[in-house]
């Protein structure tokens, strides 16, 4: 499975999944969210997109291992694992650092995910 498309509309997340073995490409309903429901670690869960995607996820039976970046602090997702217990971890990470890349591998290696996402990237300084 890969994850084409994702946005938020309204308070619902829509998912698009290319099915390389049938060459086209569905909308991921909620039905198949809850008969392939695993684990996902998903990057950059804290707000937003990210963040609506662990919530809807977590409606369909899905285990989510979300990251936020080490300054931000409390965050939505931290809300989302106190409402869902051992079903949502909290992790940092900042993927414009390497070194914390490696730790967050060495903090999650034996772990095994049904889905990586990333949801998470960077920006330069805007010039004024």
């Amino acid at each position: 499975m890969c994850i084409l498309c994702v946005w938020r509309q309204s308070n619902r997340v829509v998912i698009f999944v290319a099915d390389t073995a049938q060459r086209k490409i569905t909308l991921m309903s909620s039905a198949i969210l809850h008969h392939t429901a695993g684990t996902i670690l998903l990057i950059g869960a804290s707000r937003g997109l990210g963040h609506a995607m662990a919530a809807e996820l977590l409606k369909t039976g899905w285990n989510v291992v979300g990251t936020t970046r080490p300054v931000e602090g409390r965050t939505e997702l931290h809300d989302l694992a106190d409402e869902n217990l051992d079903r949502v971890e909290v992790e940092t990470v900042d993927i414009c650092e390497p070194e914390q890349i490696a730790a967050l591998r060495a903090r999650l290696s034996g772990r095994v995910f049904d889905i990586l996402f990333v949801n998470a990237g960077t920006a330069n300084a805007r010039s004024e």
